[in-house]
């Protein structure tokens, strides 16, 4: 195993994983950790011991596409860490699947995690999110996840939606009741779609939409009051502003190439 050290960070790897204790807060403790590629099982059998010194605040784990899958039959154990109620950012990028596995004892504890991202092509097999994150205030995730397991988190308030294809109905959104800021990244829809009418949205941030054109839509979202469209070429037609008198910020930008000069 070969260890360096990046600045304040501690950074452990082998040829099967990664593992990383981001710079110690100003009391001298860690208490952010990732897991990288295939074997993060392993990772954090080797590392369990250095973890529950402390009390994670935030832990991330990663199985990247370049990574063979991982051997079937095998999950990650995440009851090794034994203390979770300081937990507030859980995050999961996965190009392949994995399994998990975490006790209801240790669910109890996480009720209080405020950021939850569900990265990449498959959702954390083994981990059932419905009604034990009463406190999610952030939910950032890709659409290849977020279909699948849009029902395990609708008490999200704020959702950042990655990639979600031109055919995405957006369906899935009437069920989000606490749904106050939502932010489109890099999706392939035409126009915005008609769920949005049954959430309370204040905010609503595109970006990258580089397929959106029709956003009338915002004629009658009459509770939302910021909106921010960044990089969307294709909207040209803002009539749509002079329905909406309730907006407090607005902010309309995209790059130079996308200006005609």
């Amino acid at each position: 195993m070969q260890t360096d050290l990046l600045g304040d960070d501690i950074n452990r790897h082998t040829a099967d994983f990664s593992f990383t204790a981001f710079a110690p807060n100003r009391d001298g403790r860690f208490t952010q950790f990732s897991f990288m590629d295939v074997a993060i099982g392993m990772g954090l059998r080797e590392h369990a011991a250095f973890i529950n010194r402390w009390a994670p605040t935030a832990l991330s784990f990663s199985c990247n596409a370049l990574a063979s899958a991982a051997p079937a039959g095998e999950s990650v154990d995440l009851n090794l860490i034994r203390d979770w109620h300081a937990l507030t950012s859980l995050g999961f990028v996965l190009e392949h699947p994995v399994c998990f596995e975490l006790a209801a004892e240790h669910w109890q504890a996480v009720q209080g995690l405020n950021h939850l991202a569900l990265l990449g092509q498959h959702a954390p097999a083994g981990l059932d999110f419905s009604g034990k994150l009463a406190g999610l205030n952030t939910l950032l995730i890709d659409h290849a996840v977020f279909t699948p397991m849009a029902g395990q988190l609708t008490q999200t308030r704020d959702l950042e939606l990655r990639a979600a294809p031109k055919s995405w109905s957006g369906h899935e959104l009437q069920a989000f009741q606490n749904l106050k800021r939502l932010k489109l990244n890099a999706c392939g829809l035409q126009r915005l779609p008609e769920a949005l009418l049954h959430t309370p949205l204040e905010m609503l941030i595109l970006a990258g939409c580089r397929g959106l054109g029709d956003l009338n839509l915002l004629r009658q979202m009459k509770q939302l009051k910021y909106l921010h469209i960044y990089s969307c070429p294709r909207v040209q037609d803002f009539s749509f502003l002079h329905d909406m008198p309730q907006l407090r910020a607005l902010d309309i930008s995209r790059p130079i190439t996308d200006v005609d000069l």
